[in-house]
């Protein structure tokens, strides 16, 4: 074991066989959330040399370790003490191997995945090190923790969250948004670009700390619901709306066997609706298999028209969202529609609102650890949402004349060139969408 000092503010003693603190481990700790009332458990998965625990610790957490090489345990340990004035509990294996863990009750869970690629030249790493530093399998460790905490519902908190560090370019057998579509929240909190690698840290929770909707056989719209509790955010579905509004106060033709709710949050000061639409747009296209149409259109591989999404401030400041998704193709005046079920007939209307609670809740929901969305992010997907459609040769036409869509405002304008021209679009009638020929 040598001495080592990667960080001037700490004490290490790192083994060779120890993934030593890079550029990912501190861009993890720089997203690390303080303590907030009683959330204080936490639990780092893979500890390695330790640092990421002893910064736990030094911001308030009460930081339980594990690793599944024996070196990067006594790595922790070791630091832990000439770094702290308490000793951080360190435990050897894996998480899906400890008893104590599964009813640990943690309410932070942290990790920085594993992401390196299998090696093609021999001779290869150690067993140790592989096990903890290559990301393998169906789905990647990413996978393989949320389907052992949704079998150990009591190692995690009510409330609590994962936060989990992925190389997402190139991409890892880890992907942030599979867990979107098991039904959790995915949030992005910070992202990096190493040389030809990108980092991102993603936090994920149960939406709503697991609480269940509101629920109602038959309403108007569910966006004319009264909700009893104006003092936290709510949301309710619906079986079957009698008349479902869509955009300007159009008529929504509702699918019985479709997604239909509505959302009722508290109205942070700087949210802008518009963009609120767009984000939640892309989310639940994403969860859905789907793609999103600019500015709320839910649109299938064929361009028609599946739901949309539509916000609101309604009278007592809060922001209303509503969502509805077809899983069947419903008569439209002059619309062609489609439905989720003419190309994923595996996905259930209850598996399918889950995904879609789980989308808004990404968007919206004020997780008392992480606090509300960050509006840059959403700016990016939104504009990789949107580039996916244009790539297929989808164009737009603007007072008349064919356009080219080069952005959007962070209000929620589509930005459009036409002849050099840019123009700022907030009125969707003055644009016209013209897809390619889909055989």
């Amino acid at each position: 074991m040598n001495d080592s000092d990667p960080n001037p503010m700490m004490k290490l003693k790192i083994p060779s066989t120890v993934y030593p603190p890079r550029e990912d481990t501190h861009l993890l700790i720089n997203c690390i959330p303080s303590p907030t009332g009683d959330r204080r458990r936490a639990l780092e998965i893979g500890s390695g040399t330790g640092v990421v625990s002893i910064e736990m610790a030094n911001l308030g957490w009460d930081v339980t370790a594990i690793d599944v090489n024996p070196m990067a345990v006594a790595a922790t340990s070791i630091n832990s003490k000439l770094n702290l004035d308490m000793e951080i509990c360190v435990i050897e294996g894996s998480f899906d191997e400890i008893p104590q863990l599964k009813s640990g009750a943690f309410d932070l869970i942290v990790w920085n995945l594993p992401y390196l690629d299998v090696p093609v030249n021999r001779p290869e790493l150690e067993a140790m090190e592989e096990s903890s530093m290559i990301d393998v399998g169906i789905g990647g460790w990413s996978s393989e923790l949320r389907l052992h905490l949704e079998q150990n519902n009591a190692m995690l908190s009510p409330g609590g969250l994962v936060m989990l560090l992925y190389r997402v370019l190139p991409e890892s057998p880890s992907r942030p948004y599979d867990w979107l579509k098991s039904g959790w929240s995915v949030r992005r909190i910070e992202s990096k670009q190493l040389g030809d690698e990108t980092l991102s840290v993603y936090a994920h929770w149960l939406p709503w700390g697991g609480s269940q909707p509101l629920r109602v056989q038959e309403i108007g719209s569910t966006m004319e619901f009264k909700f009893p509790n104006l003092r936290k955010s709510e949301r309710v579905f619906s079986n079957y709306q009698t008349n479902g509004r869509g955009r300007k106060g159009r008529r929504w033709v509702t699918d019985p066997k479709g997604v239909t709710g509505t959302w009722s949050v508290p109205t942070p000061t700087d949210l802008n609706p518009g963009l609120v639409q767009l984000s939640i747009g892309v989310m639940v296209s994403r969860a859905l298999g789907m793609k999103m149409k600019w500015p709320n259109d839910i649109v299938d591989k064929e361009f028609r028209k599946c739901g949309g999404v539509l916000t609101i401030l309604d009278s007592n400041n809060r922001l209303k969202i509503g969502v509805g998704v077809n899983k069947h193709p419903q008569p439209a005046s002059g619309i062609e529609t489609g439905g989720w079920y003419d190309y994923d007939q595996s996905l259930e209307t209850e598996d399918a609102t889950k995904l879609i609670d789980a989308a808004v809740s990404s968007c919206i929901e004020h997780h008392e650890l992480i606090g509300d969305f960050l509006d840059g992010f959403f700016m990016e997907d939104i504009w990789s949402s949107l580039s996916s459609i244009l790539s297929l040769g989808v164009q737009v036409r603007f007072e008349g004349l064919i356009s080219r869509v080069v952005g959007v405002s962070r209000t929620g304008e589509l930005i459009v060139s036409t002849k050099g021209d840019v123009h700022a679009v907030s009125n969707v009638d003055s644009i016209q969408w013209l897809f390619p020929h889909v055989p």
